[in-house]
């Protein structure tokens, strides 16, 4: 499931890099506050760890895995429903434009722009068209 390959990926590289063990910085954090670290830890104690002491390894893995299965559900409904289209140039072969945003904006659409629903659930995936011109900039600031 994407969001537990992403947490164990992530975390990987967060602690990793931090003491030193590697050499790729891309995505890690610049500070290492023992703050961050016991944050990190305590997530991924609840969610992992915790689940499985009570309930037990079949339970809890279950109960681990469920909420992961239908995050990356919805999280490819989305995406796939924003890219691959008949509205979007998707997969096509060759570049549409040499100009990034243009590229961008080609290759992805807006959906339910005005719903603060589809808004919310989403994530502000519904608004990918925006998110690929701007990703750094968080979805709760996105128009809705």
């Amino acid at each position: 499931a994407v969001p537990i390959g992403l947490q164990v990926l992530y975390s990987y590289r967060y602690v990793s890099s931090r003491l030193g063990l590697s050499s790729e910085a891309m995505g890690v954090p610049p500070d290492f506050t023992v703050a961050s670290l016991c944050s990190l830890l305590l997530q991924r104690f609840i969610l992992y760890v915790l689940p499985v002491w009570r309930f037990g390894f079949p339970y809890g893995l279950l109960w681990a895995a469920y909420p992961a299965a239908v995050f990356s559900f919805l999280f490819m409904l989305n995406t796939q429903m924003a890219h691959l289209n008949d509205g979007t140039d998707g997969e096509a072969e060759k570049a549409v434009s040499e100009d990034w945003y243009k590229h961008q904006l080609a290759h992805s659409v807006d959906w339910a722009v005005r719903s603060r629903l589809h808004w919310f659930l989403s994530g502000g995936l519904n608004l990918q068209s925006v998110h690929h011109c701007f990703p750094t900039v968080d979805h709760s600031h996105l128009p809705a």
